[in-house]
């Protein structure tokens, strides 16, 4: 029994090691990128680049179910913005309290015909709303799918080229959008970029703007804090050295839309889709290359082309005399 014991303490021994083995290797993986993105802030505007208003327009798209008490925040920081072209898109996710009631009162929100162009199936939408107060606000009220379904229906409502992911208790910084598309722009062929979410308890939020940041007093909320410090500072950013993060948070995630409905979508059926929607992208758009020649090309060389070849060969600093060996091997 003694030596049962014995073996179970050294395999959770063991796992702790090599646990804390991997969080040091992601931790000095994700330091240089993160000591780059401060260098960035210090000496690069790059804000002003982004409110350029020839950039493409994102879609902000928010699922909804009962959050009464929360979602006027986050759509205010949502629509708080400073990217110069937005839009704002609530999923209200068959909800049972009273928060479309609050929605129609509070943004004076009007009922509109909608066309869906519905390039992934979803559960029917009931009824589209505009808001008079914000041209660039829509609600959608549709029946309890879940959030990957409500996720969905923002999907092929919304006509920009990228959409942003969000929770309806969660505030948004005004520059979010900003600093997301500028990550995703700069890099070719982008599909997706994360952002940081970090704990709101303690904070003081009027109208969707952090008023006064404060660490949580309570014991729960600072451990979650440590952990949300650790997971996206460190941990999600140290894996973009293995080839990128398996999860993005779905919370703060900008997506390239065609990229999302070419993988099917979000599984509805799946609590984590938003680890699932980042598996499927890897999957799919995983490059690959072929070493088998697909294609065979003539090449036809004579006199004067080689004398050609030969000088320039010569005159490149990088590969110098070795320009005599290529010379022959291409005759």
């Amino acid at each position: 029994m003694l030596n049962f014991i014995s073996l179970i303490n050294i395999i959770i021994l063991i796992y702790f090691i090599i646990t804390a083995l991997i969080y040091t290797v992601l931790l000095f993986g994700a330091f240089p990128m993160i000591v780059g993105y401060f260098n960035l802030k210090a000496y690069t505007n790059y804000e002003d680049i982004v409110e350029n208003e020839d950039l493409p327009p994102v879609t902000v798209i928010i699922p909804m179910f009962n959050e009464i008490g929360l979602i006027k925040d986050a759509l205010l920081s949502a629509l708080n913005s400073n990217y110069k072209k937005f839009y704002v898109l609530l999923i209200n996710d068959g909800s049972t309290d009273n928060s479309l009631e609050f929605l129609i009162e509070e943004f004076k929100l009007q009922e509109v015909p909608v066309i869906i162009d519905k390039k992934i199936k979803t559960k029917k939408v009931k009824r589209a709303f505009v808001s008079n107060d914000y041209l660039n606000l829509m609600v959608i009220d549709k029946e309890r799918g879940g959030r990957g379904d409500a996720l969905n229906v923002g999907v092929n409502i919304c006509f920009t080229p990228y959409f942003f992911s969000m929770d309806a208790d969660s505030v948004i910084a005004p520059t979010a959008l900003a600093n997301l598309m500028y990550e995703i722009l700069i890099r070719r062929n982008g599909i997706a970029v994360g952002g940081s979410v970090y704990i709101l308890n303690g904070c003081k939020v009027h109208d969707g703007k952090i008023e006064q940041s404060n660490l949580p007093r309570s014991y729960m909320a600072g451990i979650q804090s440590a952990e949300y410090l650790r997971s996206h500072l460190f941990s999600r950013t140290g894996w973009n050295i293995l080839g990128g993060t398996m999860c993005y948070s779905g919370t703060a995630t900008l997506y390239n839309r065609e990229a999302v409905i070419s993988v099917g979508g979000f599984d509805k059926d799946n609590y984590s889709q938003d680890c699932e929607i980042i598996l499927n992208l890897h999957r799919r758009f995983r490059e690959k290359r072929n070493p088998i020649p697909l294609v065979l090309i003539l090449l036809r060389l004579y006199g004067p082309m080689c004398h050609r070849h030969f000088v320039l060969l010569l005159n490149n600093g990088i590969i110098g005399v070795a320009g005599y060996c290529a010379l022959c091997s291409a005759i």
